[in-house]
């Protein structure tokens, strides 16, 4: 079993360790610092690529607009943080690289889903970036993946109540499909959002989703999973996984048939929760709670990675802390006591039995992590302190009991200016659809000025709704100091 030596001051700095039983092979690394920012952020995303390079998105939230930053870990420090996109509301920003060395970026602006790309070599300059151009009508929160023939599936909630959906490109984002429709909704006055998916070996692939009541946005009213066996042309009837007041929920599979999904209870039921599939989800287990009802809530889904070994390990936060736990076994019932992972700067935080108070401590949401040759954990999370008026990425790596996969090199890449995007529809005809009736979002009981989670958007009267929170964001972050 795990344990934590929590920080102790020794000669004017913090210096912590994990301490481990011998039974267990995990550790991690010293936090490192990326950055140090003033303005609030949404949701970061981390992804490792086939040669261990590792790329960090991230959107500070802004009452104008907005801008992408990007930085990338060569395996010794990460560069200078730079804004590759910028003049968007952004949410949800989702990335992929291929096995030719292209880096594709998604994100939503609650209205329209947006699509870019760069090669990995060039990625740190903005010029090196196609411009952002929306190709399909979706809400926000979608994902892009890409298969062993680097084929190109964006998952994305449709508008109103038409449910999750699929466009796929077969030439690195030259073209793509027409939408292909996953699921309508359970009922007509809901929508979908947190669209995840993920793609076994033997090509199957899985996705999950969230459903939330129309027009409010809010609560969550049930999580559910569908497959396709061919590629995405058609899809089984879906399965509720849960119901009303769970969302956020994630997916991850391992070999042809394992498929781990798990998601948050929201604020007022809080916990953290686990169903397991080993028949290639045609049948669940039954729910386990990995955290107990009553912590947290709707922090951002829970990080999951598996290793080569099978193993399947966590990510989360509650409390204002960021938690780490890891499952084992045939029957994945014996999940591991949540580990502490501290920042490198614990300085004004209380023991771990003491409550954290978020509009002066610390406020922690949306942590992110990868795992880069079969079993190197990858973790970057913030740990705002509003007291300071700071925010601060923080990086922490571990290596699993797995053997590792080999990294490969990709071809030589050739510098380009601003890639063109050659799309098989106007972004007039895009922009031009009618929109559904506007969907408010409830803030789940949190703070304003704590809400980066954004669930629903469904028309463009919401940009201008969410434009002013964010104004009342600022003011009220303004007035703290």
């Amino acid at each position: 079993m795990l344990s934590i030596v929590l920080p102790t001051l020794i000669g004017g700095a913090f210096v912590f360790s994990l301490a481990l039983a011998q039974t267990s092979p995990f550790d991690w690394s010293v936090p490192q610092r990326i950055t140090e920012r003033q303005e609030l952020t949404s949701e970061p995303i981390l992804v490792a690529d086939q040669s261990g390079l590792l790329h960090l998105f991230w959107s500070p939230v802004s009452s104008d607009s907005q801008s992408i930053y990007y930085s990338v870990w060569n395996g010794s420090s990460w560069t200078q943080p730079v804004d590759i996109l910028s003049n968007f509301q952004i949410i949800g920003p989702t990335a992929a690289v291929d096995s030719k060395g292209n880096i594709y970026l998604v994100f939503s602006d609650g209205t329209s889903i947006y699509y870019s790309q760069s090669l990995v070599g060039q990625a740190i300059s903005a010029a090196n970036w196609s411009k952002p151009i929306a190709i399909i009508n979706g809400l926000s929160h979608a994902q892009i993946l890409t298969d062993t023939n680097d084929r190109l599936y964006i998952f994305f909630p449709g508008l109103s109540s038409t449910g999750p959906k699929l466009i796929t490109s077969e030439d690195g984002g030259d073209t793509w499909s027409d939408e292909i429709s996953i699921s309508l909704t359970s009922t007509p006055d809901r929508a979908a959002d947190y669209v995840r998916a993920a793609i076994s070996v033997d090509g199957t692939i899985h996705v999950v989703w969230t459903e939330y009541q129309l027009p409010q946005g809010w609560p969550p009213l049930g999580l559910y999973y569908a497959h396709s066996n061919d590629g995405g042309d058609t899809w089984s009837r879906p399965v509720e996984l849960a119901g009303e007041f769970y969302n956020q929920v994630n997916i991850t599979t391992f070999g042809d048939r394992i498929i781990h999904t798990a998601w948050n209870g929201a604020a007022g039921t809080g916990g953290r929760y686990y169903r397991w599939s080993q028949d290639g989800g045609d049948t669940w287990s039954s729910v386990t709670a990995v955290i107990p009802a009553g912590n947290g809530g709707s922090e951002g889904p829970p990080q999951l990675a598996v290793d080569n070994l099978g193993t399947l390990h966590m990510i989360t936060t509650y409390n204002q802390r960021v938690w780490y736990l890891f499952v084992q076994g045939p029957d994945h019932k014996r999940w591991s006591n949540p580990i502490y992972i501290p920042t490198g700067d614990e300085s004004g935080i209380p023991p771990i039995d003491q409550t954290i108070d978020p509009e002066v401590q610390r406020h922690i949401e949306h942590p992110t992590m990868t795992i880069s040759a079969g079993n190197q954990l990858q973790t970057v999370f913030w740990d705002e302190r509003p007291a300071q008026q700071i925010l601060q990425f923080w990086y922490t790596t571990k290596q699993t009991s797995a053997s590792s996969s080999e990294l490969i090199s990709f071809p030589t890449q050739t510098a380009t200016s601003t890639m063109d995007y050659k799309s098989t529809e106007t972004v007039t005809d895009l922009i031009m659809v009618t929109p559904s009736p506007p969907l408010i979002f409830s803030t789940d009981n949190t703070p304003p000025s704590r809400n980066t989670g954004m669930p629903i958007v469904v028309s463009a009267i919401l940009v201008v709704i969410l434009i002013g929170s964010v104004v009342g964001l600022q003011i009220k972050r303004t007035n703290r100091k």
